[in-house]
């Protein structure tokens, strides 16, 4: 019935975003009130409602507020300091339950700032419960990447880098070194129980799944073991085979970004 949008526009010489209502069966456009001590951040859609977040600005943190599907009342939503961490690239929400990734940071031996360990975590916006569901020390920025989240599980990979082969590139001088940085896929029950390694293929590697029944579609890069070339990694659309335990056990299809079958 309602679609929303983010409206972005220049204004006072800085640049301003706000969210936008569109009403589908009147045609009623409505655009969120924000105040002059405010600024719109970003916002989710529930089952029977919206959660928007608006920046004080006399504070760095956001927030977070439950609003009517017209944007038109908000009530605020209380302890949602770990919002902070959760990013765009690293959420899952789906409608009352945000699936998100945070990071922990320390310090190292020579007081520097290090990123120690990534969790994931689910929160529940009615009951406002949080629960830690997986744990893993950070290798790297993206050390946990979630990748889907059902009724019932939740699919993530890991960094994890596999040597593929060094290229030396003639023009340039300079040496790339290929990586399979995620290759493998991890399901879980969301309540963070049995933890299974569904996929671990050096041939594969995984940015983002879309779940098919029986199967499963793999967006990514297709990688060879070749020393001294340049096309160790390919951008590819797979497809895999769901076992019934589902666990994947051949990649079917290889297509490429030009949506050709690769041999």
């Amino acid at each position: 019935r309602y679609l929303y949008a983010e409206n972005v526009f220049y204004q006072d010489k800085r640049i301003v975003a706000t969210l936008v209502c569109y009403n589908l069966e009147t045609g009623e456009v409505k655009t969120l009130k924000v105040g002059e001590s405010e600024e719109y951040g970003s916002y989710f859609v529930g089952e029977d409602c919206l959660y928007v977040s608006f920046y004080p600005l006399d504070s760095i943190e956001q927030e977070w507020y439950r609003m009517d599907p017209t944007l038109t009342t908000r009530e605020r939503i209380e302890e949602t300091d770990f919002f902070a961490e959760a990013s765009s690239l690293r959420f899952i929400f789906d409608g009352s339950t945000l699936c998100f990734v945070e990071y922990h940071w320390g310090q190292d031996a020579d007081g520097n700032s290090k990123m120690d360990y990534g969790e994931i975590k689910l929160y529940d916006f009615e009951s406002g419960e949080q629960k830690v569901l997986y744990e893993r020390e950070a290798q790297h920025a993206s050390s946990i990447k979630l990748l889907a989240m059902t009724e019932e599980s939740i699919y993530f990979t890991v960094y994890d880098p596999l040597y593929l082969g060094t290229y030396m590139d003639s023009r340039t001088g300079r040496e790339e070194v290929y990586t399979n940085n995620y290759h493998q896929i991890y399901r879980m029950d969301r309540d963070g129980g049995n933890l299974t390694m569904i996929m671990d293929d050096i041939s594969c590697e995984v940015s983002n799944i879309i779940l098919l029944d029986s199967k499963i579609l793999i967006y990514g890069h297709i990688c060879q073991e070749i020393e001294g070339s340049h096309s160790a990694k390919k951008v590819s659309n797979m497809m895999a085979t769901l076992d019934e335990d589902g666990m994947v056990t051949s990649i079917q299809e290889k297509i490429n970004n030009y949506g050709m079958i690769l041999d």
